[in-house]
């Protein structure tokens, strides 16, 4: 019985960990399928519209200014979960506003059940003062 040489040891070990990643990456796209249909689901329950502002989104464009982007209202670091009732429409720059993304002078923060009525808030982004606060409705409530 021949000892199998180094080559064939490596052909071997490449082959293993390519069937391996293209197992990862079918679950990768299976989970991402799964996240982009419940994206559409709220997208749709929203009315194509934000829940910050009313403002009318679509679901792809290649404007960053009229895409709408799914938000978990209790962030998945902090233990939210993919439920509908977590997630809700809002425009990429307010989520980016959300996520304290870029320099924004005001910061936005939601609580509620996106299923019924939202409450936001907005803070100045530097001294964290509250500037206002309102109330949005589930438009399919």
């Amino acid at each position: 019985m021949n000892k199998p040489s180094k080559f064939q040891r490596d052909a071997a070990k490449w082959q293993k960990s390519q069937a391996k990643k293209r197992t990862k990456d079918k679950a990768k796209k299976a989970a991402s399928a799964e996240w982009a249909a419940k994206a559409r689901k709220c997208y749709d329950r929203d009315g194509g519209c934000s829940r910050a502002s009313g403002r009318r989104l679509e679901f792809r464009c290649a404007n960053p200014f009229k895409v709408a982007d799914p938000h978990h209202i209790k962030w998945k670091s902090a233990g939210g979960s993919d439920e509908e009732s977590n997630v809700v429409t809002v425009s990429r720059g307010e989520h980016d506003r959300i996520h304290m993304r870029g320099n924004y002078t005001t910061r936005l923060e939601v609580e509620g059940d996106s299923n019924a009525t939202l409450t936001w808030r907005e803070f100045d982004a530097e001294t964290g003062k509250l500037l206002r606060e309102w109330e949005s409705p589930c438009p399919t409530a």
